[in-house]
């Protein structure tokens, strides 16, 4: 991971940082199995609600919740 700052002005900076993308898969992968584990979606027994599905119906949980972390 790298970090940078840069003044802008005085009172401003600009943060920069980047995450390796195997880092960021690996953390949206977990985020899933645990929904995988958890989620009741009609049609389907807990634990058994294929990746796909669970992209659907919890895409934008998921990209909040690993934005947080």
């Amino acid at each position: 991971m790298r970090a940078s700052a840069e003044e802008i002005s005085p009172i401003k900076k600009k943060i920069s940082i980047e995450i390796p993308e195997d880092r960021v898969t690996r953390e949206v992968d977990s985020i899933y199995k645990e929904l995988g584990r958890t989620a009741k979606i009609k049609g389907f027994r807990p634990g058994k609600v294929p990746r796909n599905i669970l992209e659907r119906y919890f895409k934008d949980y998921v990209r909040q919740r690993s934005s947080a972390n």
